[in-house]
């Protein structure tokens, strides 16, 4: 008995397949394989670090200002929240800092 394999690529479909042509009068099987499926999502991005909300003003990167961080020229002589929640000043001390209010 005489078996002959013939396998061939689909590219409309992007399938596989594979079918035996055994000698007359024999039935003939055929085997298909689907493409892998797609990739998985990528997991969401982690959230961006929480802040007291309390804090006020923010620096230009959305976080808190702490002591001793330097001033936006528009903050100059304002109060404002640290992220610990202490009162701090934008005062001139050698050159416009957040500075705690005593």
């Amino acid at each position: 008995m005489v078996i002959a394999l013939a396998v061939g690529w689909h590219s409309s479909s992007g399938r596989t397949s594979a079918a035996t042509h055994p000698s007359v009068g024999q039935p003939t099987a055929t085997v298909s394989t689907a493409s892998p499926p797609p990739a998985p999502a990528a997991p969401p991005a982690p959230a961006s670090p929480a802040r007291p909300a309390s804090c006020q003003p923010l620096s230009d990167e959305g976080t808190c200002y702490e002591p001793g961080e330097y001033c936006r020229d528009d903050n100059h002589g304002m109060t404002g929240v640290a992220g610990d929640g202490k009162t701090i000043e934008c005062e001139d001390n050698d050159g416009w800092r957040w500075e705690p209010v005593e």
